[in-house]
């Protein structure tokens, strides 16, 4: 993204969110955000369609990250197309759906999961995957609208490349209404 883009949607997103406690975007964090337009409700309610979002690259990525990255070929029909989903394993985790109470289960412990869509389940397709060193997992908050590692398990069992992460989404730019910064784990 262009740099004068970035600033001029700094200035944009501080004049919309004057006076609302929310800390300014430094010139320093500009330089590293990358803003994406939700067009999908894959990670509802956490992201709604509407809603314009900042991913930040100098943030690390760990386990409940909500990232942006570039999907895999065999992920999409389009070239160059970027996806957000949520980190649920990284490598050397080992993830499978799901246990006795219907939990995802990371580790040999279930994952309580407070950021899924409400009613969602955490997974109505079994997996157990476990994730190789240099890449990631990654699952929609509204699982039954995401078509992520689950659904892709004929490539690397659904992982993705750590390398193809553009940055971690640390903050909702816009609409004003819902504009806050997110945690950057869980």
């Amino acid at each position: 993204m262009p740099p004068r883009r970035i600033l001029l949607l700094v200035a944009v997103f501080a004049t919309a969110c004057g006076g609302s406690g929310l800390p300014a975007i430094s010139s320093a964090e500009a330089r590293h955000l990358h803003s994406y337009d939700i067009s999908a409700m894959n990670m509802e309610n956490t992201l709604r369609p509407g809603d314009v979002v900042g991913a930040n690259d100098s943030v690390a990525v760990k386990r409940g990250s909500i990232i942006a990255f570039h999907a895999p070929a065999s992920w999409s029909d389009r070239p160059s197309v970027t996806l957000i989903q949520r980190v649920i394993a990284v490598g050397g985790d080992h993830i499978m759906c799901c246990d006795s109470s219907g939990f995802l289960v990371l580790n040999g412990r279930p994952l309580h999961e407070p950021y899924l869509f409400p009613g969602a389940k955490p997974s109505s397709l079994p997996f157990d995957v476990t994730v190789p060193d240099g890449r990631l997992f990654v699952m929609g908050d509204n699982r039954a609208a995401s078509a992520d590692s689950r659904v892709h398990s004929s490539d690397h069992d659904g992982t993705i490349a750590a390398s193809g992460v553009i940055g971690v989404v640390t903050r909702i730019l816009k609409p004003a209404k819902r504009a806050r910064l997110l945690p950057t784990s869980t």
